[in-house]
C-alpha cells in the first residue's frame, strides 16, 4: 500500500508541476530542462548567474504570456537557484544540496483579487496536502509591517530535512499589490531533477526552512 500510495503521490505531484510551471523539471535531463529554461523566448528580462567556484547557479525571469493562475497577474516571475541548506548532526555538519525552482504571480490588491488569491492558495494547499504533510504554516499578520498572508511548507514520505514544497500568498502594502508563490526543492541525480522526500535512504530528520531564505 505504501508503495503503491507513493506512486500515486509521485503522480499526481509531477502533474502539478506540470500545471503550474512552463518548463517542466521532473521530464527528461535535468541539463536540457535548465537550458529549456534560460532559453525560452517568453522568459524576459532575464538574470543569470552560472556556477563558479564561490556562487552557485541563479536564473531568474519574467512571463508576460504564461499564467497558471486563474486570476490576472500583472507578472509572473519564474526563479531557478542552486541552494544548500547546512544540516548539523550529532556527529557531523554537513551541506546538503538542492535545487529550488519557484514562480510568484503579483497582481493588484483589491477585495475581487485577495478573494481569488486566498481561493487560489487554498486549492493548491489541498492539491499538496493529498500527498505531502503539512510540516508548518505561518501567518504574515504583522511581520515587517505585512497586512496579511500565510506560508506553508510540506515535506514528503521520508521526512527529509528539506521541504518538498513550500506556498504562500500575502499582501505587499507599500505596491499595493498581492503576490501568491509556489517553490519546488529538488536534487539532481544522474542528470536527472528528483523532488525532495522521495528518497527513503535520506537522513531523517525534521527542520522548518522558512521562506524568506529564498
Amino acid at each position: 500500500m505504501l508503495l503503491t500510495s507513493t506512486g500515486f503521490g509521485q503522480k499526481r505531484f509531477a502533474n502539478l508541476v506540470k500545471e503550474y510551471f512552463r518548463v517542466n523539471p521532473l521530464e527528461g535531463n535535468f541539463s536540457a530542462f535548465t537550458k529549456a529554461f534560460v532559453e525560452d523566448p517568453d522568459l524576459l528580462n532575464k538574470q543569470i548567474k552560472l556556477q563558479t567556484d564561490t556562487s552557485l547557479f541563479f536564473a531568474k525571469g519574467i512571463y508576460k504570456v504564461f499564467n497558471p493562475f486563474v486570476f490576472k497577474a500583472k507578472r509572473v516571475e519564474a526563479i531557478l537557484a542552486e541552494n544548500e541548506q547546512i544540516i548539523e548532526d550529532a556527529d557531523s555538519t554537513y551541506a546538503l544540496p538542492f535545487m529550488g525552482y519557484q514562480i510568484i504571480a503579483y497582481t493588484d490588491d483589491n477585495p475581487e483579487y485577495r478573494r481569488l488569491i486566498v481561493s487560489e492558495f487554498k486549492k493548491l494547499d489541498k492539491k499538496l496536502r493529498k500527498d505531502f504533510k503539512r510540516t508548518n504554516s505561518t501567518t504574515l499578520k504583522g511581520v515587517q509591517n505585512i497586512e496579511d498572508g500565510v506560508v506553508n511548507d510540506y515535506t514528503g514520505f521520508s521526512l527529509s530535512p528539506i521541504p518538498i514544497a513550500t506556498l504562500g500568498w500575502q499582501t505587499l502594502s507599500q505596491s499595493k499589490q498581492l503576490l501568491l508563490t509556489l517553490l519546488i526543492r529538488m536534487k539532481v541525480e544522474k542528470n536527472r531533477a528528483i523532488p525532495f522526500g522521495y528518497n527513503k535512504e535520506e537522513k531523517i530528520r525534521s527542520e522548518i526552512i522558512s521562506f524568506d531564505d529564498f
